[in-house]
């Protein structure tokens, strides 16, 4: 399971809403590690964000992503 989620990182485009430092730096490290590209900025021009990582849904980006169709999932979704 762990090598299918790495392949499937591996295309990923990951942005971050919702988190301050350490723990958004954290998050980066970690999304690196598993083979995906990160991003600060969500936007709907390429490269297009493939996943946005938030703790809840509130934020504008989640907003934003929710119109553009982006899944949005919470931290843990990285480590399943």
């Amino acid at each position: 399971q762990l090598v299918q989620q790495l392949a499937d990182l591996s295309e990923a485009l990951i942005c971050v809403s919702g988190y301050l430092e350490p723990e958004r730096s954290l998050i980066q490290r970690l999304a690196e590690q598993l083979g995906a590209n990160f991003t600060e900025r969500l936007t709907k021009r390429d490269p297009k964000v493939t996943h946005l990582i938030a703790p809840n849904g509130e934020s504008k980006k989640c907003r934003y992503a929710r119109q553009w169709g982006v899944p949005i999932h919470t931290l843990e979704w990285l480590g399943e």
